[in-house]
């Protein structure tokens, strides 16, 4: 089934229709589709009361299902109807192929904040610029505070929404200036990262798909494929070194309340090590580093991690003498670089893991 062409057809008959994304099989989301591309569909929403609830742009790929008829979908349309809602069919209109460039560049121009959805997370903010790769979001809480720049891979965003109920709240309690778009920004997160190189502003990077849990440091060393982050944990100290391809980098925060409390908490550390890095491959730099030094590493895979000391390299494996988290050697491990998401050097866990399996072996310690 071409669903571009089923929603051609459901657009121009003017039909109520619920659509159903994976994740989302049980209610859905009723409205009208207001244009359609090949990629894309831009609905104006109605709630269960029949009122207008805004405008969103949704990706066809996440679409499982949809249904145009049916007694719940035939009693919001009578609702929306008898509030005389149909006149405004039309006032919603992007002059955009890409749908979703065409809501940013709207709710720019109308000065109109944004829901952007990134799978289970939602964001809200004032769209501050926006290119092919990210868009970038001044966010706003229920309440109408500033919860600072946010900026989002645009492949991760599955739908973006604008002109609600509760958006329109939160812009009405936003008490400042709105914040200004200057263009299109930086075309890519390494355009934007490469400016703090070295510097001391702290970042909130969330990767490797999940959204819960992230990565809080400086940007010590970037290039186009690679990010080396001085990681900062909870209670503000420094946490050791991470390696990670930008490829798996979503969502990075510059500003949020969370950081500026990490930032108040930030201990210097006088133990802590410096990372010298001078070639291009991050990863061969960080594992040239780790044996230059003598330091075990901890090698990231999924939900997987592997503690040890590296006994040699190539470009396609790393020859690992393991311990476990209680510090038993698990033997030597040849795991192939191609399925490693992050390197890490120096951190707490992996002091500690390293110290307890010096005690048991006798192995050089750290």
């Amino acid at each position: 089934m071409d669903l571009h062409k089923e929603m051609l057809k459901v657009m121009e008959q003017k039909k109520f229709l619920t659509i159903y994304e994976n994740g989302n099989l049980e209610e859905g989301y009723t409205g009208l589709v207001l244009q359609t591309s090949d990629n894309e569909i831009l609905m104006k929403n109605i709630d269960f009361y029949g009122n207008e609830d805004g405008y969103c742009v949704r990706r066809i790929e996440n679409i499982v299902c949809y249904n145009t008829g049916g007694m719940d979908i035939y009693r919001k349309r009578q609702l929306w109807e008898e509030k005389k809602h149909s006149h405004v069919m039309e006032n919603f209109f992007v002059e955009e192929e890409n749908l979703m460039t065409g809501m940013l560049a709207y709710a720019i121009k109308n000065r109109e904040p944004v829901f952007a959805f990134c799978e289970e997370c939602v964001y809200a903010g004032w769209v501050c610029g926006y290119s092919d790769e990210i868009v970038i979001l001044n966010e706003l809480t229920p309440y109408g505070e500033d919860e600072g720049e946010l900026w989002l891979k645009r492949e991760y965003i599955d739908a973006l929404e604008t002109g609600s109920p509760d958006l329109q709240i939160r812009k009405k309690f936003w008490e400042k200036e709105v914040p200004k778009c200057d263009g299109r920004p930086e075309k890519s997160f390494y355009r934007k990262l490469k400016k703090y190189k070295g510097s001391l502003q702290l970042f909130e990077i969330y990767a490797d798909s999940d959204w819960e849990n992230c990565y809080v440091g400086t940007i010590e060393y970037v290039t186009k494929k690679e990010l080396a982050i001085k990681h900062i944990d909870s209670e503000g100290h420094y946490d050791g070194y991470v390696v990670l391809t930008l490829e798996a980098v979503m969502c990075i925060c510059q500003k949020s309340r969370y950081l500026s409390k990490i930032q108040k908490n930030n201990k210097c550390d006088t133990t802590q090590i410096k990372l010298e890095m001078d070639g291009e491959n991050l990863s061969d730099e960080v594992l040239r580093f780790a044996q230059r030094k003598s330091l075990p590493v901890f090698l990231e895979i999924g939900t997987q991690g592997y503690y040890g000391d590296i006994e040699q390299w190539t470009e396609e494996w790393i020859q690992l003498r393991a311990v476990d988290l209680l510090g038993n050697g698990k033997g030597t491990f040849w795991i192939l670089r191609e399925w490693i998401d992050r390197i890490w050097v120096d951190n707490q866990i992996l002091r500690e893991v390293w110290q307890m399996a010096c005690d048991k072996h006798d192995l050089v310690r750290i």
